[in-house]
């Protein structure tokens, strides 16, 4: 029942229609020690596509929060964007040739559409590049990550392994901003890749990633609270 519901974010949010070059707004997200902090964008234009999402907005990420990561990072994808106090997206895609303080935004209303995607209608779109998040791996030994890091062609990182996760919270109220992993793998080995909430619906479901992950399409997968 919760699913066939429309999504309603518990803030205001704002369409891409309204958005127009030179708007200034603000993006939240996760900072070490999982401190939600915000920083300035600005809308270069608004690209159309034929394929979902059906539009994307070209913005420009600047402010000490950014300087300090190097641009556009991993694991912000998801990032929720405001304009005028209102959620209008998350960041989800980027050009690793391009400035790194440039990306590309999700409308929120082409994210809350998702639930409405028929299951085999799921799979994200091609030629587009979602924002990496990064790959936590818990069970393997640093030669065997350094290994798989090598086939997969991507930075994996070592995760906690289950012993070594203390006082984890239950009933957690997840908040715009909040950094999550979704287990790809579990088990003796530990797969996860890290993004972040980009808005949550007042029945308690929530969106994350701005983006299709993996492109897997209609999944269940366990999701987690984050530490950065």
């Amino acid at each position: 029942a919760a699913w066939a519901s429309p999504f309603i974010p518990d803030e205001p949010i704002i369409k891409v229609s309204q958005l127009k070059r030179g708007m200034k707004g603000y993006a939240k997200t996760a900072v070490p020690g999982n401190k939600i902090v915000s920083f300035p964008v600005e809308v270069l234009d608004v690209v159309t596509s034929p394929t979902r999402p059906r539009h994307l907005v070209l913005l420009r990420a600047s402010g000490d929060v950014i300087k300090k990561l190097g641009g556009i990072a991993a694991g912000m994808s998801g990032s929720p964007v405001y304009f005028g106090g209102k959620l209008a997206g998350a960041i989800g895609y980027n050009w690793s040739f391009s400035d790194h303080d440039l990306t590309e935004m999700t409308p929120i209303e082409e994210m809350m559409s998702v639930f409405d995607y028929p299951e085999s209608d799921m799979a994200g779109p091609l030629g587009k590049k979602p924002l990496a998040g990064p790959l936590t791996v818990s069970g393997l030994s640093s030669r065997a990550l350094q290994r798989l890091s090598s086939r997969l062609g991507v930075s994996v990182q070592a995760g906690l392994s289950g012993s070594e996760v203390k006082g984890a919270a239950t009933n957690v109220r997840l908040r715009p901003g909040d950094p999550i992993s979704v287990l790809l793998a579990w088990g003796d080995v530990d797969v996860e890749e890290t993004g972040t909430v980009s808005a949550v619906s007042r029945d308690g479901r929530f969106l994350a990633f701005g983006h299709e992950v993996k492109n897997f399409g209609a999944v269940r997968l366990p999701v987690s609270t984050a530490k950065i």
